[in-house]
């Protein structure tokens, strides 16, 4: 029987709300060699200022009471598109990925479609030094 993952979307990212991810956080600061760069305290401080801009919003993934993925959305005017909804910072504990991987990105598109903005941009890591950007207009349908 598969775990009940349940969602919730964070509209405001409340200053002092980054407490609960620090075990979330952790595991990605150990797992992913390009977090790493950067020491655990210095790494923690760019997630908050990040979660906390102010044109940022946010969907959790709990298994019961435990964070098992964290997906962030800032929208701006992308210098190649022009307005964008970018998927900036998104994080899944291994064992959930795929099934919290697929409703991330349905959440991201919906929530464009839903603001009217044209262009979704999303990451995918292909290496700890690899990066490819991706921009898909988003349907209208």
């Amino acid at each position: 029987m598969e775990d009940k993952i349940e969602y919730e979307e964070v509209i405001q990212f409340p200053e002092n709300s980054i407490t609960p991810m620090v075990p979330l956080l952790l595991t990605a600061h150990s797992e992913l060699q390009d977090f790493g760069t950067q020491g655990v305290i210095e790494f923690l401080m760019r997630v908050k200022k990040h979660l906390s801009a102010s044109e940022s919003l946010m969907l959790k993934a709990y298994v019961g009471t435990e964070l098992v993925g964290v997906c962030s959305v800032q929208f701006e005017d992308d210098v190649h598109v022009g307005p964008c909804c970018s998927v900036h910072w998104q994080y899944i504990m291994p064992e959930y990925r795929g099934r919290i991987g697929v409703h991330f990105m349905r959440w991201v598109f919906s929530t464009a479609k839903r603001l009217r903005v044209p262009f979704v941009a999303y990451v995918k890591r292909m290496s700890d030094t690899q990066h490819v950007v991706t921009y898909r207009r988003v349907s209208d349908e």
